[in-house]
């Protein structure tokens, strides 16, 4: 038995081609909680808030603060559905980055698990004086 859909209208072939071929991603971007530049807080400590803006949900991955000098922290960010967004945990700024100032960035997705449209948008640079 063979089925024709010659003249109907739908190409079968096209439509499980779309399935196979979706190229929804998902978006990660960085941002500060209340959409500020980013800058340390009381503590001092630095807080990021990791949005996904693609069209595909995104996987959980590692975020990775660095600061220069005093080294690099990995946290956890769990995975996000499109449109969602968490709040990280404050990270604490290391003592020994404030030479006056404490220069440091913060990476999402820093070890490329996401599938993502952009990757541009997942690094956020920021400074802190020794005064904040």
């Amino acid at each position: 038995m063979t089925l024709s859909l010659t003249g109907c209208g739908v190409d079968l072939l096209d439509t499980v081609q779309d399935v196979l071929t979706d190229d929804a991603q998902a978006d990660l971007r960085l941002g500060s909680p209340d959409g500020t530049p980013l800058t340390c807080r009381t503590g001092p400590s630095v807080m990021v808030t990791v949005e996904n803006r693609g069209d595909a949900d995104a996987r959980e991955s590692i975020t990775t603060f660095v600061f220069v000098p005093g080294g690099s922290f990995d946290v956890r960010t769990a995975a996000l559905k499109q449109s969602e967004s968490v709040q990280l945990d404050p990270v604490a700024v290391p003592g020994a980055c404030f030479v006056p100032d404490c220069r440091f960035a913060v990476l999402a997705d820093a070890s490329f698990v996401v599938d993502e449209t952009d990757e541009s948008n997942n690094r956020l640079d920021g400074n802190c004086s020794a005064a904040q």
